[in-house]
């Protein structure tokens, strides 16, 4: 059963205007897809925090010796 179907069928029946109401299986798929990199994001996200840290601190030391020389 397409219950997105279902939904705008009974909306119609009666007589509500479901326009704005009921997301597109684009939006959804959309939707899902951010949900998604979120996670991968959050799960990623300590990990990728400190190796930022070491590469601009990595970066900062090298600056330092460059301008000592």
């Amino acid at each position: 059963m397409n219950l997105q179907d279902y939904i705008k069928r009974r909306a119609t029946a009666l007589g509500i205007d479901t326009e704005g109401l009921i997301k597109s299986e684009e939006q959804i798929a959309q939707e899902m897809q951010q949900a998604q990199l979120q996670q991968v994001a959050m799960q990623a996200g300590p990990n990728a925090i400190q190796e930022g840290v070491k590469a601009l601190g990595n970066s900062y030391v090298e600056s330092q010796r460059q301008t000592a020389e």
